[in-house]
């Protein structure tokens, strides 16, 4: 658990687009995993670079943690909820139950940097962000994708957060990346398969991929009233889908190469289809847009 690059990018990213930090919460306390030089550079081109909690970060004065980032996002409070005090946590809860009363629509902020995939309840963990959030407010969850197992109980997938974080149960999704952990990679922003009429599939090789949700909350419904239902299960026309499998058929080179060797007709169909390499799919995008995105 901790904010990386990644999730310290599109935290910036929200707040460029008008998301308030002013009261938030992090479900964990969130280590710093950024260094002090992208902070400093990163915070000045957004325009709220604040000198002396720059100062006070630097000095290690909350080291391991994040919370001096936080405070220069604009957050005025900032609660840490965790099943136990360790790490400072000030909101003792698990996640695996509902949340009290007291904490509903109390925050402008839920941020998540790696929690979710370790709560059994998952699903009862994301129900309480949900309620937490005041509306207009906004969360951001990072989790892992692909090749993580053994890390947390689940791996999520685009379309768990999408039919989740959805109109009926009050929210939208403004934002969905995919990207690798290390160096030398690029953001993809993620298509949603109701959009696209198709599973977002995703092969990667040799390195961990992490999903980057943000949502904000819409409307003060009751999340789950009833249970969202995977894209491609809510109106399964088994017609199409055998048309759509003779056509991606169809789409396949012909010449005497892939008619003679079967493997590359495979990888052909796999390399256009469930990698990166599909744009239909995964969008490249910039880390941190030039310019505010227009709604």
């Amino acid at each position: 658990m901790g904010l990386n690059s990644d999730s310290f990018y599109l935290l910036v990213d929200a707040k460029r687009n008008g998301a308030s930090f002013e009261n938030m919460i992090c479900t964990g306390r969130p280590h710093l995993n950024v260094d002090s030089t992208t902070i400093r550079k990163i915070t000045t081109r957004a325009g709220f670079f604040n000198q002396a909690l720059y100062n006070e970060l630097v000095s290690g004065s909350d080291a391991p943690f994040a919370d001096k980032v936080f405070a220069m996002l604009g957050a005025r409070a900032l609660d840490i909820m965790d099943v136990s005090p360790y790490e400072g946590a000030n909101v003792i809860h698990d996640l695996n139950e509902p949340i009290k009363p007291e904490l509903r629509e109390r925050y402008d902020f839920v941020f998540d940097s790696g929690t979710l995939e370790h709560i059994f309840n998952c699903t009862t963990a994301l129900h309480c962000y949900m309620e937490m959030l005041k509306v207009g407010g906004s969360m951001i969850v990072c989790s892992p994708g692909n090749n993580w197992m053994g890390h947390g109980f689940y791996q999520l997938g685009p379309d768990f957060f999408y039919r989740s974080l959805c109109s009926e149960n009050g929210f939208r999704v403004e934002r969905m990346i995919i990207t690798a952990l290390g160096p030398f990679k690029r953001w993809y922003e993620v298509s949603d398969p109701k959009d696209i009429k198709e599973r977002t599939v995703l092969t990667s090789f040799l390195r961990q991929q992490i999903i980057l949700v943000q949502a904000v909350k819409t409307a003060s419904v009751d999340p789950f009233d009833s249970w969202p239902q995977q894209q491609s299960y809510e109106d399964v026309d088994y017609a199409r889908m055998n048309k759509e499998a003779e056509g991606q058929k169809n789409r396949l080179p012909s010449n005497w190469l892939t008619s003679r060797f079967k493997a590359i007709r495979t990888a052909w169909l796999f390399y256009s289809q469930d990698t990166v390499l599909n744009r239909k799919r995964f969008k490249p995008v910039p880390k941190f847009p030039s310019h505010p995105r227009q709604n």
